[in-house]
This record gives structure tokens, sequence and C-alpha cells, in this order.
């Protein structure tokens, strides 16, 4: 693309700038974007070369997300300066001349453009990748605003005459004898030609400030004594500069002493970036160690001068990265690029400055964690800095240009690119720490990142993101003494009782939506935490969406400590929109032991008076089934639903309609619906775990045509895969009683009761909605088998408000050693019983699926049935009142065909209620 728009600066812009004057004219445009004449000036001869000049855009294209104008200077002065020679100005996203902020663009002048923006044309193939830098810290927050970059061409093998005020040489011991015939000399007339030609055709073209605070100059090797020289001779013009690995070797280090000498004012600050391998990184074999440290020794002496004359780190106007083993090269540049242009426009490096003392003790709790941040706590619109040890990483270790890729509440959010850059000095013995920082936007709850190099490395915590918790200050508010000591008393006088086999639980319990609450954590139950102390608590509210924190748990006085039982506690606020928590528990020295439920949380429900939103629909696929209809249903993500929760929440149901089916035929009530777990085995052998399904539509198209029932509809609910046993069970399983099931070792476990709440608020008034179904409890049943089960006798014991019939086919109690007979036992059943509950088992649930027999196990498993029939029958569900079933099938094992034997009879007794349609 080719535009011709040409642009020059009235008389009085050029007397302004050759005088020194920050003041800011009006600028005028013409429509026809010709180049307009400019008045004559009696500023002398400089400011008639300044108006001979004009600038025209000759190209421009995309990149890094803002504009790439390659601009010829024409009538420009130089001796060097020729037609070819572009000055390329890179323009951010949402540019725009017309309406430019008040005082204009700030912007960074960078010598060797070439090298700059486009890898293609650096001189090594690899550039500073300014733009990129400049793009993703504003997108992270920190910058303000994304500056203008303006890049001028160096002149080839006049580059020298340009940067330099005197030829090179070849250095103290003639080390660099290739430089014997470079020029030098015409420093001054490159910058009068900068300073007073381009910058003020610039700053008319693209709404530049003049105001020096906003505006740098930078260059790196030759270049970097350019932007020195920038700084002694026009520090009132350029309120910053990037001096990058300062070729000091120049005339055997003249520079330096007249630096030394200098008694003049400097820029209000100074980056400087240097590395310890100058000379030898950039020569493969070379063994001229002595020659990196003189480079390294010049380097230190202009940071001390500059030190001595009160730039200062201490002042906020000085910045000297040194990296051990850097090279002089544009990728070590462009790494601490980020780190410079943060700091010549804002004045922040984004590092933290600790205290000796502050320094040593963030370095041994953080010494064996992958990452943290300073502040611990991040909190919404308060800045951030990131540390990741790159040494433990077998992906990126050793990797360069390594970039934290955000987002925030699911990736819903803010997300951003943030260059890191190392972190030298900031942390004693600091193992491999890079460091980046950004600003979490209000909105914020949890972060996702990953982490990607050069070379196309990623890590990504191999697929499931890195989270960290974005705080929520008011979920820490105080909380009066008094109620904390009523949520320790309730403990007290609960805890055996109600919550012995507990990992933890909330008082109150569930927690109420916009009230105070208590977490209560035994430590001794998770065997990597316990005997670690402190622990901390992360805590977020649906789905880490509605607000978190991270808190220290304590030991209450009042609750004894035994060998195995230690109760710790904290409080918090719970949001008034919260529905849902979201606990994991960690030592809190490193946050790098955790207890989360192998990564899945540990969830439970909250009480609230918030509406729910039922699931939405988004695609329906119907089959002829049983003489009626069945239909696959998917569905939309939960509205909040973060990228990792989905995967275990409800993405499809099964929904089969009697023979006849339409949507009013159960009148003002609405047709009966018995809800089913894992409805992928409900229906189709061939989808069916072993083969075998339950036959439920032929099954209860039979009892509809013998009108033993009336006609009702099966929703089965389809598992989420390997978060089966978490939506199904209050706990991870573990292999059982005599390790019988070693396949279940990592399966995770607890979040029953954020699955059921979903099934009544969400999936409830969803099949209401749109296939009639009815919502009252005489004409609602529940059922599930195995981990289902479990879920079952949760659901007879938590909700029979909800549903009158429950059916529990062979309930896995073995799980977590049987730990669900004390929840049952302690259980208080203040809401009763389902109208009719049905449990089923047979006597061969281990052998009959296996390729051998064991006796034993078998009579385990049937025991647990029977004590937790037991457990009903003392708790007042009896069976000889009708209420309870308790079938023991002879020869009867775990799996679907044994669940469709008995299931004809089981449907008669649990949907005894849907009788009252016929």
């Amino acid at each position: 693309m080719t535009s011709l728009a040409t642009r020059t600066p009235a008389a009085a812009a050029s007397a302004r700038s050759a005088a020194g004057v920050p003041s800011r004219r009006r600028r005028q445009r013409s429509s026809s974007l010709a180049t307009r004449p400019v008045a004559s000036s009696d500023a002398g001869t400089a400011v008639a070369a300044v108006t001979s000049a004009e600038v025209t855009v000759v190209e421009t294209r995309a990149h890094a997300g803002g504009t790439l104008h390659l601009c010829s200077v024409r009538g420009c002065t130089l001796q060097t300066w020729t037609q070819a020679r572009l000055v390329r100005v890179w323009t951010p996203a949402g540019f725009s001349a017309e309406s430019a902020p008040a005082g204009g663009y700030s912007s960074v002048y960078l010598a060797d453009a070439q090298n700059v923006f486009e890898d293609a044309l650096a001189f090594v193939g690899v550039s500073w990748r300014a733009a990129l830098s400049a793009s993703k810290l504003t997108d992270a927050g920190s910058l303000p605003s994304s500056p203008v970059i303006v890049a001028i061409d160096n002149a080839g093998s006049d580059r020298g005459l340009d940067y330099l005020p005197y030829p090179p040489g070849t250095g103290d011991g003639d080390f660099r004898p290739e430089a014997a015939a470079w020029p030098g000399g015409g420093v001054d007339a490159y910058l009068a030609c900068v300073i007073d030609q381009i910058k003020p055709l610039l700053e008319e073209r693209f709404a530049l400030s003049t105001d020096a605070s906003r505006t740098s100059f930078g260059g790196s090797s030759l270049g970097g004594l350019l932007a020195l020289q920038c700084a002694m001779r026009y520090p009132e013009t350029f309120g910053s500069v990037v001096i990058e690995s300062p070729s000091f070797w120049v005339a055997e280090g003249r520079m330096l002493e007249e630096v030394k000498a200098h008694a003049g004012a400097w820029p209000e600050r100074v980056f400087v970036g240097f590395g310890g391998k100058e000379f030898t990184g950039q020569r493969p074999g070379s063994d001229r160690g002595d020659i990196d440290a003189k480079l390294v020794k010049y380097t230190e002496e202009f940071v001390q001068a500059l030190r001595d004359q009160g730039v200062t780190e201490e002042a906020g106007r000085l910045d000297y990265c040194y990296e051990e083993g850097a090279h002089h090269h544009e990728q070590d540049w462009a790494r601490r690029f980020p780190r410079a242009l943060r700091f010549a426009l804002t004045g922040s490096n984004g590092l933290p400055r600790l205290a000796p003392d502050e320094a040593a003790t963030v370095a041994a709790n953080v010494r064996d964690a992958y990452f943290f941040t300073l502040p611990g706590e991040m909190n919404p619109g308060v800045p951030v800095t990131f540390f990741i040890n790159r040494a433990k990483s077998d992906i990126i270790r050793d990797a360069q240009g390594l970039t934290l890729h955000i987002g925030y509440n699911g990736w819903r959010v803010g997300k951003a690119s943030v260059p890191l850059a190392p972190a030298p000095g900031i942390l004693p013995d600091s193992c491999d720490w890079w460091v980046g920082s950004y600003t979490p936007p209000a909105e914020a709850t949890q972060m996702n990142f990953v982490l990607s190099a050069d070379g196309d490395l990623w890590d990504n915590n191999d697929g499931d993101d890195y989270l960290m918790s974005v705080h929520d200050p008011n979920l820490k508010k105080p909380i009066s003494a008094e109620t904390i000591a009523q949520f320790d008393t309730y403990a007290e006088q609960n805890w055996a009782e109600k919550h012995g086999a507990a990992l933890y639980f909330t008082v109150p319990s569930p927690l109420v939506a916009g009230e105070p609450g208590a977490v209560f954590y035994n430590r001794k139950r998770c065997p990597w935490l316990k005997d670690t102390e402190p622990i901390a608590a992360m805590i977020g509210f649906n789905s880490w969406s509605c607000g978190n924190t991270e808190l220290t748990l304590e030991r209450p006085d009042n609750l004894p400590k035994y060998d195995d039982i230690d109760w710790m506690r904290n409080v918090f606020n719970v949001p008034p929109q919260a529905f849902e928590v979201s606990f994991s528990f960690c030592d809190d020295a490193t946050k790098s032991i955790f207890d989360n439920n192998d990564d899945n949380d540990y969830t439970a429900r909250v009480s609230s008076e918030v509406e729910r939103i039922p699931r939405t629909i988004q695609s329906i696929e119907e089959f002829d089934h049983a003489g009626g209809k069945l239909e696959i249903v998917r569905l939309n993500a939960r509205p909040g639903a973060s990228r990792r929760s989905r995967w275990k929440e409800e993405r499809l149901i099964r929904v089969w309609t009697p023979p006849g089916y339409h949507k009013g035929m159960g009148g003002e009530r609405g047709l009966p619906v018995l809800y089913m777990n894992d409805g992928k085995n409900l229906f189709e052998d061939e989808l069916a775990h072993q083969g075998v399904s339950w036959a439920a539509g032929y099954t209860a198209a039979a009892l509809i045509r013998e009108k033993k029932l009336p006609p009702f509809i099966i929703v089965g609910i389809d598992s989420p895969g390997p978060f089966r046993s978490q939506c199904y069970l209050p706990f991870p399983p573990g292999i059982g009683i005599n390790d019988h099931r070693p396949d279940a070792e990592r399966w995770p476990g607890g979040d029953v009761e954020a699955y059921m709440d979903r099934i009544v608020h969400e999936l409830l008034p969803l099949v209401h909605e749109n296939w009639g179904g009815s919502m009252e409890r005489e004409l609602l049943a529940f059922g599930g088998a195995s981990f289902g089960g479990v879920c079952s006798l949760y659901t007879a014991m938590h909700y029979p408000h909800v549903f009158g019939g429950v059916l529990a086919e062979s309930p896995s109690i073995w799980s977590n050693m049987g730990a669900f007979l004390p929840m049952m036992e302690q259980h208080e059943y203040a809401r009763g019983f389902p109208d009719k509950l049905f449990v089923g088992t047979g006597t061969l649930e281990y052998s009959a699926t296996r390729d051998h027999d064991w006796a034993e196990m078998d009579e385990i498993l049937l025991n647990y049935s029977r004590d937790a029939v037991q457990i009903l029958e003392a708790k007042g569900c009896h069976q000889h009142e009708g209420r309870l079933a308790f079938e023991i099938d002879e020869g009867g094992g775990h799996f679907e065909g044994a669940w469709a034997h008995r299931f004809y009879g089981a449907l008669q007794f649990v949907c005894e209620g849907f009788k009252s349609q016929l």
C-alpha cells in the first residue's frame, strides 16, 4: 500500500524546536495531503535547513497489533542521508493523529532501525522486537499507553560517522582490528539533523508530544554511544535514554573520560544494559575472557560516574541491568527492552526494591517454588511483579525470549503477553529467576497463565494452564470476635459427631451468601500436609469467578489435637452473589505442596437467594427409541463457568420421552421425570460401559404399556468422563480396603453437593421449560449406580424435599475406606427421607466382572450396603413401613446388566408417586 501523505512543520515550530522551547502548536490539516510550503525564518541556516525537509509515508503495513509506517525524508541536509534511508515509525493499535491524547503521544527514538522491528531485516536475523514489547507491556497494564516508536535507519558503512564524535580505532590492545578504517566524527551533525529536522516533522505528522518527559532516545553498541552523546548534549530534549552495550572501547575509552568530566545536566532517567560475554559471546571458541572483563569494567566505571553525578538508583534516575551470560546481540537487547522501555517512560523497571533482610526472607521462602508474585496477594488494579524460576521447567530451561501469557476469569478478560527478563541482584541465591510485571484488571478474579520461549516452546502445565487467584479485599473485611467465637463453639460441640471423618467442613453449613463463614481443615487427613504448618486455604466462589482470597489457617484454642486430628481454621466473608465455594489447601511457605483434590478443588454449596440461570441448549439430535423418542441434548457452558470447570460440569443429557408424548400431556402438574446418573449407559448397548445398557427406555415403555406407571420422562445425565467420581462422591475414592481398587488411586472426588445443586437448580428448570417435566416432589425421582449410587444415597439424605423417590444401585461405599457410612450416621436427616428409597446390590460385586474370584471382597462390598441400610433403618427409614427396599441379588455383579435385571421392579417401587398421574 502506498500513500503520498507529506507534512512539513511551520516556521514557528521550527524556531521553537531549534530554540528548545517545549511548546505545542495546534496542527493544521489539509485534506489534499499535499506538501504545504513553509514560511521563511530569521533563525539562521539551521532553521532554513529545517524548512526545506519533508516527510513522506511511502508504505504502511500491519505490525505487532499496530501499524508500521515506512517514511522517506526528503531535503535532509545530513551528508550521509540518502533517499533509500528510511525512518520507520510504529504506531500502536487505536492510533489517530486527529484524536491524539492531550499533549500528544509519547515517543521513543531508536538507532539502527533495520534491527528494531522485523527479524527478517535485522543484522543477525533477530530484531529488538520493540513494537511487540511495547504492545505487550501496554496490554498488561505495565505502560499507561503505548508509545509511538521512531527508528531511524543507519547509514551502513558510514554508521560510525553518524554515531561517533571521532573514529573508533581498534581498541586498547588492538582487539578490534576490523574497525581500523571505520569513520567517525559526525555525531554533532547527525543529532542536529534528528532534533532540528526529523523530529519536528514527525511530531507534526504523528502528533507526538514535545514534552521531554515523554520522549526517549536509545541505541545499542555504537548506537549506545550515540544515545550517550544525545544524553550529554540534549538532556532538555529527551527525558530518558536507553544505552545498551555501549562500545566504550572506542578510542581506547576516551568517551568514558569525557563522561567522568561532564559538568552538565543528564536526562531524568538513564537505562544501561550490558552483558558479561560481550566479546566472547559473539566469537565461539574465543578464550579472550580478559576482553569481556575489560568491557564490563568500562561499563561499571560509566555507571559509577553517573552515580557520582547524582544519577542514582535511589533517586529513581538509573536502572543498570547487568547479565552475566549475555552477549553483544540483538537477542539480548530484545530481552532487556521491555524493562528498559518501562523505566524510560514510567520511571519503574517493574522490579521490586527489597531491603537486604527482606530479600533474604523472600529468597528463603521461594527457594523451591516455580513461580511467585510480589506482593504475594494479587488484587485488582494493583501492579504485580511476577517471578518464574526458569530452572524448574524441563521445557523452558536454558531457553531465551521468555514471555508470560496471561488472561483472567478463564481467558475471558484482559488477555496480555508480558515479556520476561532476568532478575539479577533482586534475590540472593536467586536460582534462575526471570521477572515481569502487569496489573490485573478491575474485574479479574482468577489469573490463567502459560509461558512461551523462543523456538516455539510452551509450558502450559500439561494443557491445564497455571492458575493464581486475584483476591477480593471484601472477603477479608473484619469479622467480629463474637461471630468467630460462635463458629469455634459450634465446631467444638459438633466436630466429633458430624465431621469426624471429614477432611474439612464449613460453618455454617451450607455457607450463606452475603454472610461471614469459616472453613475448618484437618491437616492430619492429608498425607502430604499432615506435618506441615502453616497451611493456607485458597477460596473461590462460583468456579473462581465471583471473588477469591487466600487465608493462612490458625489453630483454635478450643479444639482438641490428636495424632489423627488437628483442626485449623480461618474466617472470610461470602459474596452476596455466591452459590458455590471451591477450596484448595497448601503449605503457606512455598505453596508447592497442594491438597486440591488432584487439581480439581473441593467444592461446597452456598445457600443463596440469587436467581439461578437454567442451562441452555446448544443442539438436539432426535432418534426413535423404545416406541418413544430419544433426544441427545448438548448444553451450552454454564454462565460464568471457567474453562477448567466446564470439563467437570454437565455437557450432554439424554432425554427419553414416552410413546405419544407431547409437551402438555402432563397437564398442570407436568410429566413425571426420572433423573439418572451415567446417561451414556442407560439406553443403548453400544454406548454402555461394558456393552450392555440398563435398557431404561424399553423397561419404562413396558411399564407404561402395562399401565403399571403413567407416561414419564427419563433424563440421563452423561458423566464428565475422568471427573465422574468428582461429581458423584463427597471425597476422592482412594484404593479401598485391601487395596482392591488400585486404578482409583488418583481419581478425584468431593463435588457431589455442587453437582446435585446444579441438577436441582439448573437442569430441573431446563427440563420443565423445554419438555414439560414436573417440578413436584411426588413426580420426581433420582437414581444411579456405583459411584452414582453413592450420589443417590447422598441425594436421599440431602434432597428428600426435591425427589420423592431415589434409586441407589450397587453404591460404591468402599470409597475412602467406607467414610460414607459415618457421614450417614452423623447426618441429622432434618428434611426426612424420600417417600421411596431402593438400595440394590449383588453377592458378586467384585468377582462377577473380573477374571478371578475374591469371595472375601465380595462379602466386604455386600456388607457395606448392609451397613448403609442398617443406618437408614436406625434413622427412621424402615423397610416394614414400605419406605425402604433392599434387594440382594444372588449372583449379581457390578455392571449394567445386573442393574437392568433389577430395574423393572426397582422402578415400580421408586416411582410409586408417579401413579397419581394414572
